[in-house]
């Protein structure tokens, strides 16, 4: 044990960041995406979200589209939801609908000709409309060639024609949203005239990448012992915004959850044949009540923007954002002017609602 402490010790003594920031104005969202029927914390009702942090909700939720006669079947009684909607306006916070399909394989068959995409977004637009939602959020995160980066695009131009009509009707702005995973390998295959001609924001996925080891789920700055060197929130964005993406387009990810390794010290190759593995996601919520059950302790990096927990037989680890790394993240944010930040997701916060405290911390000074 005292050798993994040592380990682990000398590993977060190599962070040494330093960065300048500018001056941010605007009046940049806070949002946060909220499914009814999430599999985290099933009894945390629409009543419950913290509106006093929270200028955008994006209801997400399941869809099941019949591309054969069109109808688009959703999730009966939690999704979409009127009191939802009814609430955010209440509220003034923007209420977006966000349907779900799983697999990027998928959307592409649904959009494989413009017919075909014309009647999905026909369907989607009349759901929102009915609704009364304030915009869509489309969640093809995966656009992994270029030929579903053709059909991306031509869904989104359709989109958009359609959604203004309706806002034309109700005489208020409707938005369109997406939320992509930053990499390269997406954005290559999206034309970016598209994106600035028809969205109005990108969620930004800054999460979930630490693909096959054990670290946390969107480092801030880069860590020299990571396996992936570039796989971290700072360059990540940037790289977006060196593709003539306006920072104010930006909607910046949080996790409010995190990966839950067993036998890994941070950032080492998973290797699950050998008991190195990721175990599941836990929420914030859950997972700093086990830490101060079962009193883990924690290790932070330098700057304090990575901390991790460690159970005390040193079997599991996870490492994830509290209050404190949150706030940094979005400072940095702030200060360089993006369109705001979100989190995924709502559910997963610690019932004092401190890491939506933290989220909303720079615009609320």
């Amino acid at each position: 044990m005292k050798t993994v402490v040592w380990v682990l010790c000398l590993w977060f003594s190599f962070f040494v960041f330093a960065e300048e920031w500018s001056l941010g104005m605007g009046k940049p969202l806070i949002g946060g995406y909220f499914r009814s029927t999430d599999q985290w914390h099933k009894d945390w009702g629409i009543e419950k979200i913290p509106f006093d942090y929270y200028s955008q909700i994006i209801h997400f939720g399941h869809l099941n589209y019949n591309s054969e006669t069109g109808e688009a079947n959703a999730e009966p009684g939690f999704w979409p939801d009127r009191q939802l909607v009814s609430l955010c306006r209440q509220e003034g916070a923007q209420a977006i609908l966000c349907p779900f399909i799983f697999g990027g394989e998928v959307w592409e068959r649904i959009c494989k000709s413009i017919k075909d995409t014309e009647e999905f977004a026909d369907a989607i637009v009349n759901l929102m409309d009915d609704y009364d939602y304030d915009g869509i959020d489309i969640d093809w995160e995966h656009v992994t060639t270029p030929e579903a980066g053709r059909r991306w695009g031509g869904l989104i131009q359709c989109l958009r024609r359609k959604i203004d009509i309706v806002a034309k009707r109700k005489q208020r702005q409707h938005y369109l949203t997406v939320a992509l995973m930053p990499g390269e390998w997406v954005r290559r295959n999206l034309d970016m005239e598209v994106i600035l001609n028809n969205v109005d924001l990108i969620h930004m996925m800054t999460y979930d990448m630490s693909v096959g080891y054990a670290g946390n789920t969107a480092p801030l700055n880069k860590n020299p012992l990571a396996p992936h060197k570039n796989s971290y929130l700072k360059i990540s964005i940037n790289r977006w915004v060196d593709a003539g993406i306006p920072k104010s387009r930006i909607m910046v990810g949080l996790a409010f959850y995190s990966p839950l390794y067993e036998n890994c010290l941070p950032y080492e190759k998973l290797d699950p044949e050998n008991g190195k593995r990721k175990i599941e996601q836990i929420p914030y919520v859950d997972l700093s009540r086990i830490v101060e059950k079962e009193k883990w302790f924690s290790l932070a990096s330098a700057d304090n923007s990575e901390v991790c927990y460690i159970s005390p037989d040193g079997k599991r680890l996870a490492v994830m954002d509290g209050p404190e790394q949150i706030r940094m993240k979005t400072e940095w944010c702030y200060f360089n002017d993006f369109g705001g930040v979100f989190c995924w997701s709502i559910r997963c916060d610690a019932r004092d609602y401190s890491l939506a405290k933290a989220m909303s911390s720079p615009w609320r000074k």
